[in-house]
């Protein structure tokens, strides 16, 4: 519980500068909106997906047998608004990976179980920025003390955008470090995918019908995302888009 209260007051630090006196209560809406109906923030987030990894061979000083896999992922939030543009984000989450059997010494199966507690700064429907921690339970079976960890993610894109310089370097989460030409190719991309699918879904067309029609044909050179294909990809644009339809 004090570790908890320790992580809400981090994140009350992080946003009290942006907070100004005599807030009304009031103002909060239902559905925040940003200036037009069709920039509402999406305040109640769901999100499920499956997938699965055909066999490959576990080699590492001979081989130790083919292994596949099947995820699943599970996670409920919603946005709570603080002032403006700044919103509170709570929710839960559960992962798991369940491996083939093979005779190497690695897991049968993998779970994560968390809880959610963010900042999000939005511009419309787009997350700007955010701080995400996410305390919770990392494990095979062992739900316990030794298996509790608290992971920590922060990103900014639009507000990237806005700082960074021609000679800005800018180190990302994974891979080599970009520059600001770098982040704008990637969310024009992203927004790019994003528009397409969201035709296909105000068309009435399935998830799997807008994974057939390519969206992303003209743009698969341009990704180089170690474990992102295609259909993972516009299948996670499409959920996302027909939760918050």
């Amino acid at each position: 519980m004090k570790f908890l209260l320790s992580v809400l007051a981090c994140c009350a630090g992080l946003i009290a500068p942006f907070l100004q006196a005599g807030t009304d209560v009031d103002e909060k809406t239902a559905v925040a909106s940003n200036q037009t109906a069709t920039e509402a923030v999406p305040l109640d987030l769901f999100e499920f997906q499956t997938a699965y990894v055909f066999e490959s061979d576990l080699n590492h000083g001979g081989s130790h047998g083919k292994q596949d896999e099947i995820q699943s992922e599970f996670e409920y939030g919603h946005r709570i608004q603080l002032h403006d543009k700044i919103y509170l984000h709570l929710g839960i989450s559960y992962e798991r990976y369940d491996f083939g059997s093979t005779h190497a010494p690695v897991p049968d199966h993998l779970q994560a179980f968390a809880g959610v507690v963010g900042i999000d700064i939005m511009h419309g429907k787009d997350v700007g920025a955010f701080i995400e921690f996410r305390p919770g339970f990392y494990t095979e079976d062992n739900f316990g003390i030794s298996s509790f960890d608290v992971p920590i993610a922060a990103g900014m894109i639009f507000v990237v955008i806005g700082h960074a310089g021609p000679n800005t370097k800018i180190i990302p989460g994974h891979g080599p470090t970009v520059d600001r030409n770098a982040v704008i190719a990637h969310r024009d991309l992203v927004l790019t995918v994003r528009d397409r699918v969201a035709r296909l879904v105000d068309q009435g067309q399935t998830e799997d019908q807008a994974v057939a029609a390519k969206v992303t044909a003209d743009l698969d050179s341009k990704v180089q995302e170690v474990g992102m294909t295609a259909e993972r990809f516009v299948r996670q644009v499409y959920q996302e888009l027909k939760a918050n339809r």
